[in-house]
């Protein structure tokens, strides 16, 4: 294993782990060798309580993911020390590993990385001791040569575990390769404490409910529980539409979320009851308890006054002199309710809506230490509305501001370039990803200008993401236009850029320099990557290949360490730069959304490159996605495209958002 001072033998700092492995340790206080005693009681228990939360979790899964896509290496995992090793997220080799059984302690090279508490960097493992050797193929299977790990700590500052990326090819790691890896590991452990916390606080109420001791107790953490949920959405209506499984069958048989629109009117967004039976009648009167109201109803504005609009008898007798509409008043009569509570959700001096409480059988109405607390959950649903409301136009800036930038694309000398960018249907997912095509200055004897294509993502998802990705965008395009470099040197050139100017800037990229067309009218295109998925080249045959940059993403002070690769690209082949939205999915590796692009683009290779990328859009792109795309394709020999014949250049190809299934979801 060789690097540079302080990893691999020229830095000369090699411990022993107890199981008499060698194990590098990284200059700096950061990395001092701390014993850990892996059978203390404390870390243990620590242990524990973070095993439910990995198990399963789509977030460390995809974190998983991106220490393998940023590292450029084939595998990665996240495994818990405790009596044994268990992987509970992984990638590649490590995504099989978090589906088998866990394994024991002495033959883990991740409980050796835990135990030491300092990097463990492995070059070539074919050239290191035999207990070395054997301790990877238990943990990283039999293929792996190259290894780093950094130890994973809990909240208490316990090592509980490591977070390693692996490949079949020997590596020579740099000190940027550890400070990346245990920057995830820190996002690991951030992801694993949130959701331990989650675990103890359903548990927490399931038993106080179970129980049924501390009434008020539990109608606390009710309040406090819904607080979590309203959060967990920025867009305004689906931020209270958790509500109903929150207040159902805890404070109700069944209830109401009711919104109001911008000019008044009422719309109900989401409806509950405990029982599957009534789930129709509940969505019935749901959906036509407003109609035939002119204006809002009475106990509506009512209840802004007293906090509480209560009915603790004649609920259908109320409804009928209240209600508009004869196929409500049925549903009603079909739910049989004995009381009701409608409690206000109240911001900016109006009401913005309501929660009704339903309660009916030989169910007591809600005591006043009930209707305390559903008013409690409305009063924090406000807040939840107001932030979401504020948020949708943050984010509808964020998206005008990245349109703004994505400016039409130069079409190159024997080719066609189509360029689409289809914003995250999530409100939190809209920002840094962008595409550029344009022409530099012509070679020195050269008849035609090369064309510079380039894709890029910006970490971040809002209005400074935008922003960063417009100060990336451009300095890239001036460098390009006046250094006459090629792909690897602009990428240098681009962190040093960003080093001096004080840019704190993350951001992935992959560069392509297509050449203009030689004789038989094919091109040269060269290409080098900073941390960016590969490049898709599809065949005019119908293969389909990835063009992989590699690289370590800007931002990082990486100069030096890019490559740059060469391909000729024939007549009728079509290259296609997109972002990660396109391929990643929730616990899903990235290779199968890989996979997924592969098949779909082979059977398109002859279709126009206009047509190709909506039907590959269309077929890869799920309804609801969660990140921005930003794609861009060239066709060689296409010949350049007239005005009349240019393919829109940013239409947006956003998908609706599909609805959760089951019922209690308004339109």
């Amino acid at each position: 294993m060789s690097g540079p001072a302080g990893l691999g033998p020229r830095g000369g700092a090699h411990d022993r782990l107890a199981s008499g492995l060698a194990v590098s340790s990284v200059g700096g206080a950061r990395h001092l060798p701390t014993r850990v005693h892996l059978d203390d009681p404390a870390r243990l228990a620590a242990v524990r309580r973070l095993l439910p939360a990995g198990s399963g979790n789509p977030v460390v899964a995809r974190l998983s993911a991106l220490a393998s896509h940023l590292l450029g290496t084939s595998s990665a995992q996240v495994s818990l020390v405790g009596e044994a090793t268990s992987v509970v997220g992984g990638h590649g080799a490590g995504l099989l590993l978090a589906d088998g059984p866990a394994l024991p302690r002495d033959a883990s090279l991740c409980a050796g990385v835990a135990a030491r508490g300092v990097p463990l960097l492995v070059g070539d493992a074919s050239g290191e001791d035999p207990a070395l050797a054997r301790l990877m193929r238990a943990d990283a299977g039999r293929g792996a040569r190259a290894y780093l790990g950094v130890p994973l700590y809990g909240a208490g500052g316990q090592s509980v575990g490591a977070v390693c990326v692996y490949d079949e090819r020997p590596r020579d790691w740099h000190s940027r390769d550890v400070m990346v890896v245990e920057e995830l590991a820190e996002a690991v452990s951030a992801e694993l404490e949130r959701a331990a916390v989650e675990v103890e606080r359903n548990e927490a109420q399931r038993v106080l409910t179970a129980a049924g001791r501390d009434h008020e107790q539990a109608l606390v953490a009710l309040a406090a529980s819904a607080s979590d949920a309203l959060a967990a959405s920025l867009e305004p209506a689906e931020a209270v539409r958790s509500l109903v499984r929150l207040t159902v069958p805890a404070l109700a048989d069944w209830s109401v979320v009711t919104v109001a629109g911008p000019r008044g009117g009422l719309r109900d967004v989401a409806w509950w009851h405990h029982d599957p039976d009534a789930w129709a009648a509940t969505e019935e009167f749901a959906r036509h308890r407003f109609d035939g109201l002119d204006a809002v109803p009475g106990w509506l504005a009512a209840i802004v006054e007293r906090g509480a609009f209560t009915l603790e008898a004649d609920v259908l007798a109320a409804a009928r002199r209240m209600l508009g509409s004869p196929r409500a008043i049925a549903a009603l009569e079909t739910l049989a309710p004995t009381s009701m509570v409608v409690v206000p959700i109240v911001g900016s001096g109006r009401v913005e809506g309501s929660i009704s409480l339903f309660r009916g059988g030989d169910r007591p109405p809600l005591s006043e230490a009930e209707v305390a607390a559903a008013r409690d959950v409305g009063r924090r649903a406000s807040v939840a509305l107001r932030n979401a409301r504020d948020y949708s136009h943050h984010r509808t800036t964020s998206e005008e501001l990245q349109r703004s930038l994505l400016t039409a694309p130069a079409q190159p000398v024997g080719g066609e370039v189509v360029v689409r960018y289809a914003p995250a249907s999530d409100a939190a997912r809209v920002g840094g990803d962008w595409y550029d095509a344009f022409a530099l200055p012509p070679d020195e004897g050269a008849a035609e200008p090369a064309t510079m294509l380039v894709v890029g993502d910006v970490t971040g998802h809002d209005v400074a993401a935008a922003a960063g990705m417009g100060q990336v965008r451009s300095i890239l395009r001036g460098l390009a236009v006046t250094g006459g470099l090629g792909p690897a040197a602009l990428l240098d050139r681009v962190d040093t850029a960003l080093d001096r100017l004080r840019l704190d800037v993350g951001a992935t990229a992959l560069v392509c320099r297509l050449a203009a067309p030689g004789g038989d009218g094919s091109c040269e295109l060269c290409w080098s990557g900073a941390g960016h998925l590969p490049a898709l080249l599809v065949h005019p045959d119908g293969a389909v290949e990835l063009l992989d940059g590699g690289g370590v993403m800007l931002g990082l002070g990486a100069e030096g360490l890019r490559r740059e690769q060469v391909r000729r690209l024939r007549p009728g082949a079509t290259l296609v730069l997109f972002t990660d939205g396109l391929v990643e999915r929730r616990g899903e590796g990235l290779d199968a959304g890989l996979d997924r692009l592969r098949a779909a683009a082979g059977p398109l290779a002859v279709r126009p490159v206009a047509d190709l990328v909506d039907r590959l859009l269309a077929q890869v792109l799920p309804d609801g996605h969660e990140d921005d795309v930003a794609l861009l394709a060239v066709r060689v020999g296409a010949g350049r495209p007239t005005a009349a014949e240019s393919p829109g250049w940013s239409p947006s190809t956003t998908s609706s958002a599909a609805a959760p299934e089951g019922p209690g979801v308004g339109d």
